[in-house]
């Protein structure tokens, strides 16, 4: 007879114990004895193993207390800087560290806007404004390399609304010369831009219809060479000399 039991303290002492019981079963008196002295080290076995699982369970526990003694509450305001990236003063500087003042000013940042490049862009409402503050001489006169002055500029390229604006403008010249001696006339009127031709003929006073260039040409001339029929008509209507050479 072989009785074979669970025994938790390995495989080797199961062993032992299968031998003793085939001894005894050999023996055949002593089986009685030999099942209960299985029974009683199974039992004592047993409750070894219980003790031992409670003195491990306690050692665990004094473990988590002495784990949790070992941490320090920590109160997340008292910190530097415990807020949100969100916050005021936790991702961007305060303003006072970059005021206004102590900024450097930004290499790639443009340009102020000169009265000459406002007339050269088209831009009328900063002609206007800057008239209305009030510009300076110089600032009227500034020319490119051509010596064309803004109101030039306009005129060659047909910006009706600086034109205008331009007849407010004091310190104008309206009958600059460029490098060749073309007046704010004799550029319109040979381009063919004839808003501007009537407007220079009608809101700028002191115009001078007869002035040449260097080649000896009127804005008539220039006018007719290029077949300007209407600046043409509207140089003659306003009194444009027609035989003159």
């Amino acid at each position: 007879m072989v009785l074979i039991t669970d025994d938790r303290d390995g495989g080797g002492a199961s062993s032992v114990r299968l031998k003793q019981l085939q001894h005894q079963h050999k023996v055949g008196p002593n089986i009685p004895q030999v099942h209960s002295t299985i029974a009683e080290e199974s039992q004592s076995n047993s409750e070894e193993d219980d003790i031992g699982l409670c003195d491990g369970d306690d050692e665990d526990d004094d473990g988590g207390e002495e784990d949790d003694n070992g941490f320090e509450e920590v109160d997340f305001e008292d910190l530097d800087d415990c807020r949100s990236i969100l916050s005021d003063d936790s991702f961007y500087p305060p303003d006072d560290v970059f005021a206004d003042s102590e900024r450097s000013p930004s290499p790639q940042s443009p340009e102020p806007l000169s009265f000459f490049r406002a007339c050269c862009t088209n831009n009328a409402a900063i002609v206007r404004l800057m008239i209305r503050h009030g510009v300076k001489l110089d600032e009227v006169n500034e020319t490119d390399r051509n010596n064309r002055i803004g109101l030039l500029v306009a005129c060659y390229q047909g910006f009706v609304d600086v034109v205008i604006a331009l007849s407010q403008c004091p310190h104008l010249d309206v009958n600059w010369q460029d490098s060749e001696g073309n007046t704010a006339l004799i550029t319109a009127a040979q381009a063919g831009h004839i808003t501007i031709t009537n407007y220079l003929l009608n809101y700028y006073p002191g115009l001078d219809i007869e002035r040449r260039n260097c080649h000896g040409f009127t804005a008539l001339m220039k006018a007719a060479m290029q077949g300007r029929l209407e600046c043409v008509r509207s140089l003659m209507m306003a009194g444009a000399e027609t035989n003159t050479k």
